[in-house]
């Protein structure tokens, strides 16, 4: 880690005055600026703004505020203690793998850790305004119903159907004609289920909501 502007001449430590630097041009750089060393490409980007940062470090500051405010027990970690800890349990870098191993009280072994499954939510919008589906070469292949809604349902709703078949439960792709198809994990897990078979669960909200299996340790601890 280099500073673009050396600290004795003024630099922070801020992440817009720092950059990547072998170890052989960090010592021959010495109290120089970058612009100094022959690099002023590098020194342009000396105090650039983040705005993404500041968002994600503002988001972060709220979401820890409200959860305190519940009155819960609320703890917080770093990036590195988190790897840390999945490194010393010998998990495999997953979302998952990462939420188990957060904070100082993650314990010394995870009993009921492997094959286990957890919750994956996917951000997937709220469907298009286009109503026609065109193939590979751009002509038209099918059209969209004009109605979004069809018997209180819409495509993405969460629901379980109970037919003689047994009880499934998807996320509903509805058609015009009132029979549905119900999909769970990107595949269809029934066909042609009437509306008035199918019981609302949840809304369609923008998001996928699937149970997913979670990587287990590599080693058992």
């Amino acid at each position: 880690m280099e500073h673009v502007v050396p600290k004795s001449r003024g630099g922070s430590d801020r992440v817009g005055n720092l950059t990547l630097s072998c170890r052989p041009c960090n010592l021959a750089k010495g109290n120089r600026t970058a612009e100094e060393f022959g690099h002023s490409e590098v020194q342009r980007l000396a105090g650039r703004a983040f705005p993404h940062a500041a968002a994600m470090n503002a988001t972060r500051s709220a979401i820890l505020q409200t959860l305190v405010a519940t009155g819960l027990s609320v703890e917080t970690g770093t990036g590195g203690m988190t790897k840390y800890n999945r490194s010393r349990l010998h998990m495999p870098k997953s979302h998952a793998n990462d939420a188990l191993c957060v904070g100082t009280s993650t314990p010394a072994r995870l009993s009921g850790a492997r094959g286990f499954s957890a919750l994956v939510i996917r951000a997937v919008g709220r469907g298009q305004y286009r109503r026609t589906d065109t193939d590979a070469s751009g002509f038209p292949r099918a059209y969209r119903t004009r109605r979004k809604s069809v018997s209180g349902f819409r495509s993405g709703d969460l629901v379980r159907s109970r037919t003689r078949r047994g009880r499934h439960e998807g996320t509903a792709v509805v058609r015009s004609s009132g029979y549905f198809d119900l999909k769970s994990g990107g595949r269809r897990v029934v066909q042609g289920v009437s509306s008035k078979r199918c019981e609302l669960l949840q809304r369609f909200d923008g998001y996928a909501y699937e149970l997913g299996q979670v990587s287990a340790p590599q080693t058992s601890r």
